[in-house]
């Protein structure tokens, strides 16, 4: 395999990673302070996920995340599966 085709394939595979968002929902266990961010454990998905304070909305994503952690309660979120970083919250509609 020639260095060039496998520099190709291995840009190809960071660009769908880059790509894949998935939805969680869980109930927030933990939130610890950084200086950049906040790390986010869960009840049922293992892994430490991040909520950067450049993130579009920080501040309800923020308060979502507090209430759920505070009233034990569900919450939907959309993340990137590949560097487990928050990007928003989804709303239920009921």
């Amino acid at each position: 395999m020639s260095s060039s085709f496998a520099k190709d394939e291995k840009q190809q595979s960071r660009k769908i990673a880059e790509a894949v968002k998935i939805q969680l929902t869980d109930k927030v266990y933990r939130l610890v302070d950084q200086e950049d961010a906040k790390k986010i454990m869960f009840s049922t998905h293992a892994g430490i996920y991040y909520l950067k304070k450049n993130t579009q909305n920080y501040d309800l994503v923020l308060k979502v995340l507090e209430e759920s952690l505070a009233q034990g309660e569900e919450i939907s979120l959309k993340v990137d599966a590949t560097t487990l970083e928050i990007e928003e919250v989804i709303l239920k509609t009921n």
